[in-house]
């Protein structure tokens, strides 16, 4: 059950990069995916991030950043 304002995201921008002044616009994107099980209830605005598994049954708090 995803409540209203909820985002997944599967990518973000390299913090890695040499030259920290290019963010975000370093043109390299990092991808993982996102697995979230069966019977999840992510409240309102509930942030999810690149590469985070959410297990069966699991509630995100409103407003929580699950990375």
């Amino acid at each position: 059950i995803f409540a209203p304002e909820v985002f997944v995201y599967s990518r973000t921008h390299n913090f890695n990069s040499p030259d920290l002044r290019a963010i975000p616009y370093d043109n390299r994107m990092i991808t993982a995916n996102v697995i979230i099980g069966d019977y999840v209830w992510i409240r309102k605005k509930g942030i999810v991030l690149p590469g985070v598994q959410i297990g069966k049954g699991a509630v995100v708090g409103a407003g929580s950043i699950v990375s």
